[in-house]
């Protein structure tokens, strides 16, 4: 009786510690779109969102082309940004796309194909329903992996994206760990403002 209650104040313990707020972070607002969300304090914001090889800059990764009306690429937090020798780089971000074009509202959740295989998703621990979809693509020793965590939410369809890309190697997995985490925590803390209507 006396170990089970110890592993109950252990598990306690550490969930507070991941649901609490670090001194350490910023609180991002976005009023038009009705989120929030908390962010590293060292981490800064940008409302555009930088292209690659294998990544695209509109409002989310698995749309090709040229934007299409309703289309809106919100906000980008670049988590890495590393140069290295050899040609090597690192860099990643988590990203926040809307659309309200009616297909994309429509096909939000649809689980992507890719020739090159299934992409792994990142799980991560949330207050709302996403649903994860994989994120890959690769060539020319380079590497895009990720997950777009999908949600609708009055008519619009909300892409959150962890997005990493580099060369391909030990080291660009190293990094892509380090970038799940802070991403993960993000994503735990999104949440709707004024929030009235459950989404779905």
């Amino acid at each position: 009786m006396r170990r089970t209650w110890i592993l109950i104040a252990i598990s306690s313990l550490v969930s507070v510690s991941i649901c609490a707020k670090p001194n350490d972070e910023n609180v991002y607002t976005n009023n038009q779109y009705g989120f929030k969300l908390n962010y590293p304090a060292t981490v800064k914001p940008a409302s555009h969102v930088r292209s690659f090889y294998h990544v695209t800059k509109g409002w989310s990764q698995l749309t090709l082309g040229k934007s299409q009306q309703g289309q809106h690429a919100v906000v980008s937090f670049p988590l890495e940004n590393r140069k290295g020798k050899q040609g090597f780089y690192f860099y990643a971000a988590l990203r926040v796309g809307i659309s309200t074009h009616p297909k994309d509202v429509s096909s939000c959740y649809r689980k992507p194909f890719y020739p090159i295989g299934p992409g792994t998703i990142c799980h991560c621990q949330s207050k709302l329903a996403f649903h994860a979809l994989p994120l890959i693509s690769m060539g020319m020793m380079q590497v895009m992996q990720g997950t777009s965590y999908r949600i609708r939410h009055k008519g619009k369809c909300y892409a959150v994206e962890l997005i990493a890309t580099g060369l391909n190697g030990p080291q660009f997995n190293a990094l892509y760990d380090e970038a799940k985490q802070t991403a993960c925590r993000m994503i735990y803390s999104f949440a709707w403002i004024n929030h009235t209507l459950p989404s779905h």
